[in-house]
């Protein structure tokens, strides 16, 4: 078995790349396709014409492998950013782009081309920085962690004993007594904060003596400590 060197290994992987990012721009090429194609039957209301309620009612019978959210999706991309823009940024990137617009839009005269490859992107880092980007720089994951930051991990050692201790009893006793009711926490500061998510309204007695006897477990255990 011969041995690759790091440079041969490195030339591969590059040829890799590359034949990649073309397979990546032909799938754009198509996507754009796909959503003019639909475009023209939504605008020219074709199936209305035909007889049936919509488009989508006459394409899903006839159209395997594609859903109404996708063709949407590629619909979108292509009318409202443009073939050219579609084919250079992907219609994944682009969606993601249209949501991080709308929770944070560019201010008046700060978008006069219509490439967003420019656009400044707060991208937060798995450390908890923020690093900004370039739409152009933006990979895929990059772009959904600025669409939906990943929430800070709960620091439990602030927050005082008698929650922590409430919290553990309530983990341990409502999974027992309910069959479908969750309870979920969040740490913020020094309180925690506990949800309750489908508790029948005909056993909110159960719930009430439940919590009553968290509270007595927890003033055990306080007296308990030396």
């Amino acid at each position: 078995m011969t041995v690759m060197t790091r440079e041969e290994a490195l030339a591969e992987l590059k040829k890799v790349a590359t034949q990649l990012n073309t397979l990546f721009s032909t799938g754009c090429s198509v996507q754009d396709q796909l959503g003019l194609a639909y475009h023209s039957a939504l605008s020219r209301n074709l199936a209305e014409r035909a007889g049936y309620k919509n488009a989508w009612e006459y394409l899903s019978r006839n159209v395997k492998g594609l859903t109404r959210a996708t063709l949407n999706t590629y619909t979108d991309a292509a009318t409202y950013w443009g073939s050219a823009v579609t084919r250079k940024y992907g219609v994944e990137r682009l969606k993601l782009l249209s949501r991080y617009l709308r929770a944070n839009p560019p201010g008046i005269g700060q978008w006069p081309d219509p490439d967003p490859g420019f656009l400044s992107i707060r991208v937060p880092q798995p450390e908890g920085t923020v690093v900004v980007k370039t739409f152009a720089d933006c990979s895929l994951e990059e772009m959904r962690r600025a669409v939906s930051p990943p929430r800070p991990k709960p620091v439990w050692e602030h927050v005082r004993i008698r929650e922590r201790l409430r919290w553990l009893f309530l983990r341990q006793l409502i999974p027992q007594r309910f069959a479908t009711t969750e309870v979920r926490v969040r740490a913020e500061g020094d309180k925690a904060f506990v949800t309750f998510q489908e508790v029948p309204v005909a056993e909110l007695e159960k719930l009430i003596a439940v919590l009553q006897e968290c509270l007595a477990l927890e003033r055990s255990s306080l007296q308990a400590r030396p």
